[in-house]
């Protein structure tokens, strides 16, 4: 599976009882017009799962089946954005290193457009490139269980080592992946929505993984991003079982 790098967000949903997340739809820019559709078949996390866990359909987009478009950002999703007068939008700019004048699809990109009670935010895909190689970037889940308030700073600069390590027996994710400090210090997972992307790469020890970002002031849900690259070339996999 090889796609071209693309202006997509997935659309994912969470369920409250569970905290599960899944895939349910996709939103795509391509500079001129955006695009919405629910996503099928991605999976055991997808859209059909969803609605069998409470997930509705958008009252924006009613009709399952259909890719709605818009010259602007469709109205639901801009209004999951803060107003780029405020002091703290601003910084957010000046830290991530963002224009104040991007595109509100950069603006959705990085923020993920989360509101504080809600169920739904964007993450960007994992899009694989030639020869199956891939590169993300996202933040880390489950870090208000773990103890990373108590993680010295040094090991969660900028591009310090982070370890990834399956852990099979997970009984929410059979793809789970845990995140490490270079001295195996548990922080969270891996996101649901990727484990199961990257899970054979890191069987084989076949990836990268740094800290892109860490906030210590900031909320646990955008405290600790971190950038895994690697390849999923199935020919190598394959001879690497035998």
């Amino acid at each position: 599976m090889v796609y071209e790098k693309e202006n997509k967000l997935w659309l994912v949903w969470k369920d409250t009882n569970t905290r599960e997340r899944f895939i349910v739809g996709v939103l795509t820019y391509n500079r001129e017009v955006y695009y919405f559709k629910y996503l099928e078949n991605e999976g055991k996390n997808d859209l059909g799962s969803a609605l069998t866990r409470g997930f509705s359909l958008l009252p924006a987009f009613p009709e399952r089946d259909k890719e709605y478009q818009s010259p602007k950002l469709f109205h639901v999703f801009f209004n999951r954005l803060a107003s780029r007068n405020r002091t703290d939008v601003q910084e957010l700019f000046q830290n991530r290193g963002l224009s104040q004048h991007c595109s509100d699809f950069d603006f959705l990109k990085e923020t993920g457009g989360r509101l504080p009670t809600d169920t739904l935010e964007f993450v960007e895909p994992i899009m694989f490139q030639v020869q199956e190689e891939f590169k993300i970037k996202f933040n880390v889940a489950g870090l208000r269980y773990y103890d990373i308030d108590k993680v010295q700073y040094y090991k969660l600069q900028q591009n310090s080592k982070i370890i990834l390590r399956l852990e099979p027996n997970n009984k929410f994710d059979p793809h789970a992946i845990e995140v490490l400090t270079c001295e195996n210090e548990k922080l969270g997972y891996v996101p649901v929505f990727y484990s199961r992307y990257i899970d054979l790469s890191v069987m084989l020890d076949n990836y990268e993984a740094k800290v892109d970002r860490f906030d210590p002031d900031a909320d646990y849900l955008e405290k600790l991003s971190i950038e895994v690259k690697g390849k999923s070339n199935l020919s190598e996999i394959i001879e690497n079982i035998k």
